[in-house]
C-alpha cells in the first residue's frame, strides 16, 4: 500500500516538473536522499527513531517548500502534501506524525511569504483550508496508528504481569532460529511454573496469587539480560527463551532463578516455589514446537522428583531386546 502511495506521488512529481520549473525538483531530491541515507543511517545510529524522524521531516518540509515556491494553496504539490502526511503516519509513531507535520506547515507558511506575501492574502482561504485539512489528516491518521499500536501491544502483552505471551514468542522465535543458524549457536528453552499455585490461590485467594504472579515476573525478568526472553505461556507457566548460551549456562540460569523466585513474598509471609524444565537444540533441531515439548517434558520430570528443582530433558533411551522378549514375541 505504502510503495502505491509512493509510487502515484512520484509519478506526479515527475509531471510537475515538466509543468512548474526547478522547485518541483526539490521533493524528489529529498525523497531519493531519504530512500538512499536513511536505511543506513537507521540501522548505524545509536537512537533510530531521531533518524526516522529527520527522513520524515526532510521527506515533507521538501514537498511543503515545493508547494510554497510554486503557487501555494494554488499549487498542484500542494495536493500532495495530505497523502505525504499519511505515508509518514504508516512508518511512524504518531507523535513523529504530528511533529512532522508542524514541522511541514511551518515551512510551507514560510515559503508562500518569501514567494510572495501578498499572494498569502489573496488567497488565505484556499491555504487556511489546506493547513486544516493537514490537521485533520494528521488527527485520523495518529488516532488509527494510535489504536494500532494499542491493539499489537494488547495481543502481545499479558495484562496482569506485562510479560510477553504465546502469540509474541511464536513471532519472534522464527528471527531467533534464523540468527542462530547463522551464527551457529544453540538456543535454550526454560520452562517453569509454580509449585502448588492452585493451593495457593484456594487458602489465601485470588488476589494473593496474582500478586505473587506479578512479583514473580518482575523478579524474573530484573534478573534476567535484555536478550534473554521470558513469556507467560499458561495461568502459573512461563518460558524464558536463552539464545546462544549452552545447556550449562542455562542450567546455572535457571538455578539462579530458582532461588530468586523461593524469596518471592508477599502480604507479609506468603511464598512460593517453582519447578522448571530446560531443553536445547544447535542446527536443525532448534524448532520451537519440539522445544516447547520437550522443555515441558523436563518441567514434568522435575514435578515427579520433588518440585522446586530443574530438570533437563534427555532422549529417551532405545528399548534393548531381552532373550525373554525375543521368546515371548515368538
Amino acid at each position: 500500500m505504502m510503495r502505491v502511495m509512493v509510487a502515484l506521488t512520484v509519478g506526479v512529481l515527475i509531471w510537475c516538473v515538466v509543468t512548474l520549473g526547478a522547485w518541483a525538483v526539490v521533493p524528489l531530491v529529498a525523497m531519493l536522499v531519504a530512500l538512499a541515507l536513511g536505511p543506513i543511517a537507521v540501522r548505524r545510529g545509536a537512537r533510530p527513531e531521531f533518524w526516522d524522524l529527520a527522513v520524515d521531516l526532510l521527506t515533507l518540509g521538501a514537498m511543503a517548500l515545493a508547494a510554497g515556491m510554486t503557487g501555494g494553496s494554488l499549487s498542484p504539490i500542494a495536493y500532495l502534501l495530505p497523502t505525504s502526511v499519511a505515508v509518514i503516519a504508516m512508518r511512524a509513531v504518531p507523535r513523529a506524525t504530528a511533529i512532522a507535520t508542524i514541522v511541514g506547515a511551518a515551512v510551507f507558511l514560510a515559503a508562500c511569504l518569501l514567494r510572495s506575501p501578498a499572494s498569502v492574502g489573496h488567497h488565505l482561504l484556499g491555504t487556511a483550508a489546506l493547513l486544516t485539512t493537514l490537521a485533520c489528516v494528521t488527527m485520523a491518521c495518529t488516532a488509527l496508528a494510535g489504536a494500532e499500536i494499542s491493539y499489537r501491544r494488547a495481543s502481545v502483552l499479558d495484562p496482569l504481569t506485562g510479560l510477553l505471551n504465546r502469540q509474541a514468542l511464536e513471532d519472534r522465535f522464527d528471527e531467533l532460529r534464523q540468527q542462530a543458524l547463522l551464527l551457529r549457536t544453540p538456543i535454550c528453552l526454560v520452562m517453569f511454573d509454580l509449585d502448588h499455585f492452585k493451593a495457593i490461590n484456594d487458602e489465601h485467594g485470588h488476589d494473593i496469587g496474582d500478586a505473587i504472579l506479578r512479583e514473580v515476573a518482575y523478579q524474573v525478568r530484573k534478573d534476567l539480560r535484555a536478550f534473554e526472553l521470558v513469556y507467560r505461556v499458561g495461568r502459573e507457566e512461563f518460558l524464558i527463551v536463552l539464545p546462544g548460551m549452552s545447556e550449562n549456562q542455562a542450567i546455572d540460569t535457571a538455578e539462579r532463578l530458582r532461588e530468586t523466585i523461593s524469596n518471592v513474598r508477599v502480604a507479609g509471609d506468603v511464598g512460593v516455589t517453582a519447578s522448571l524444565g530446560i531443553s536445547s537444540g544447535t542446527g536443525a533441531r532448534i524448532d520451537l514446537e519440539p522445544l516447547y515439548r520437550e522443555a515441558d517434558e523436563a518441567l514434568y520430570t522435575a514435578k515427579r522428583d520433588g518440585r522446586d528443582r530443574t530438570a533437563v530433558w534427555a532422549k529417551p533411551e532405545p528399548a534393548i531386546a531381552t532373550v525373554a522378549d525375543l521368546g515371548a514375541r515368538r
